[in-house]
């Protein structure tokens, strides 16, 4: 039984997401039609899921991957109306300094969520469409094996809030510092997994905004002196995470004086790593 639906999954897949095309909506393709092809993957999945091995499921989740880009980049086309000026769909409190959504998005917002897919806030008024964070967790968290449970558990935890928006981070270097650890710490777990490309660039994203800063949330003050907040929690990071790659970077980039020094030293130490394939990738 396993075998025979394992060979069905990539015909189910192909029926309802063709991510071999361009990302446009097939022709004619609506909002009601993603909404019913949603709801019918994820019913798919979590019958299936029961009768599958580990490996198996593995290789579902990945097929998984494939059709929610391609699902997700068609609502986007489609519901552009609502994406590109999202905030007008929301009355704004003066008072309380808060938004609430008209009935109109509301509505969207309920189908969304009711097959696992949601708003999220794109910055400068516009949104987009994406699968919540414990979407895939939902499904298949109870099936995969240790190194594919253990990347799903991490990404949804970090995915529940956006890291960067308008150029500056959302959730502080903390939670940077944290989120970094967690990818390394996976890595030392699973030094082969089939996520090891995937992870590796995560951590290079996230570390070249902890040692380097954004245009919005720098590590330097006006007088070119490192913010005591960045420096407490790069001090923080070493003494929690001794063995972490970071930490060789942090003490290395904390041995030279000067701003202009120690941006271009942790400039030096980013891009000597081998990371070709990252610009290919996209993360939040």
């Amino acid at each position: 039984m396993k075998k025979l639906l394992l060979c069905c999954l990539p015909l189910y897949i192909m029926t309802y997401a063709p991510w071999g095309q361009a990302a446009e909506p097939s022709a004619g393709q609506t909002w009601n039609d993603l909404l019913q092809q949603a709801h019918h993957l994820k019913q798919f999945g979590e019958s299936t899921l029961k009768q599958l091995s580990p490996a198996q499921a593995d290789q579902l989740y990945e097929d998984y991957g494939r059709v929610i880009d391609k699902l997700h980049h068609d609502f986007n086309n489609v519901d552009i109306h609502f994406l590109h000026d999202h905030f007008s769909y929301y009355d704004y409190n003066e008072k309380t300094e808060t938004y609430t959504p008209k009935p109109e998005i509301i509505a969207r917002q309920q189908q969304l969520a009711a097959v696992g897919f949601e708003y999220q806030d794109a910055g400068e008024g516009m949104a987009v469409i994406k699968p919540q964070a414990d979407y895939y967790p939902t499904i298949f968290m109870p099936y995969l094996s240790p190194a594919y449970r253990d990347y799903a558990f991490i990404y949804a935890a970090q995915a529940k809030e956006q890291a960067v928006m308008d150029g500056g981070l959302l959730i502080g270097f903390q939670e940077l510092g944290g989120r970094i650890a967690a990818w390394e710490g996976y890595l030392r777990t699973y030094p082969d997994s089939k996520w090891k490309q995937e992870v590796q660039c995560r951590i290079a994203a996230y570390q070249t905004i902890f040692l380097t800063g954004l245009d919005n949330s720098p590590l330097f003050e006006e007088n070119n002196k490192l913010s005591p907040d960045v420096a407490q929690t790069w001090q923080d990071f070493v003494l929690r995470y001794p063995d972490s790659p970071t930490t060789g970077y942090i003490k290395q980039i904390q041995a030279q004086r000067g701003k202009s020094k120690m941006l271009a030293t942790a400039v030096k130490l980013l891009q000597a790593q081998d990371n070709a394939l990252c610009e290919k990738l996209n993360y939040e």
